[in-house]
């Protein structure tokens, strides 16, 4: 059981270490100037097994992440006519994740994240081929688009979430209500996994 705490423990502060790779924040804000813009620290997709049935490992996430730059956003996989500022800035696979950066000039966007009403992202994807067995797994993946979805769409990957990035960490970042989140996706997952102990 103590092992267990400590390896949990271990996953939420993870989040710390994460975007390492990232430009500063000043960096992107320059870069785009795009006003009334704010700025997102995305964790898209875990090496996991999704809620569908997709199998997304290290190799194929780790090659397959920096096509997700530049990518448009959309809200719960539907098209709709948000302005092309609200994209993928940046992405990269780090800690297990393809994390990225998202810029969300919309201010309705903006504040649906703001009051919860938006937690967990999900990715848009094409693959060249797949490998079926208990689960699809994809091979080649090319990232078309990332999908903000609404509290009455469960995310495929339940560790996905989407962080305010301002000058402080991530794990900063983090409301209570956010960690509390967090905290309890990772024990849902593990369950999902057989992972808990008895």
């Amino acid at each position: 059981m103590i092992r267990f705490w400590k390896n949990l423990r271990f996953r939420i502060a993870s989040i710390a270490e994460s975007f390492r790779w990232a430009a500063p924040v000043e960096y992107y804000k320059e870069s785009e100037k795009v006003p009334g813009a704010k700025l997102y620290k995305v964790r898209a997709i875990h090496c996991t097994t999704t809620a569908n049935k997709n199998r997304y490992t290290a190799e194929e996430l780790r090659l397959g992440a920096r096509s997700l730059a530049e990518r448009p956003l959309n809200i719960n996989h539907q098209i709709y006519d948000l302005p092309k500022e609200n994209k993928v800035l940046d992405a990269e696979y780090e800690s297990g994740a393809v994390e990225c950066v998202i810029q969300v000039a919309d201010p309705t966007l903006q504040e649906m994240i703001k009051e919860g009403k938006i937690v967990h992202v999900s990715i848009e994807a094409k693959y060249r081929a797949a490998e079926q067995g208990d689960a699809l797994v994809p091979r080649g993946i090319v990232f078309t688009g990332l999908g903000l979805l609404t509290k009455e769409v469960p995310p495929g990957d339940s560790l996905s979430n989407i962080v305010l990035w301002e000058k402080k960490s991530i794990a900063e970042s983090l409301s209570p209500a956010q960690k509390h989140a967090y905290l309890a996706a990772v024990n849902e997952e593990l369950k999902r996994r057989n992972a808990l102990p008895k």
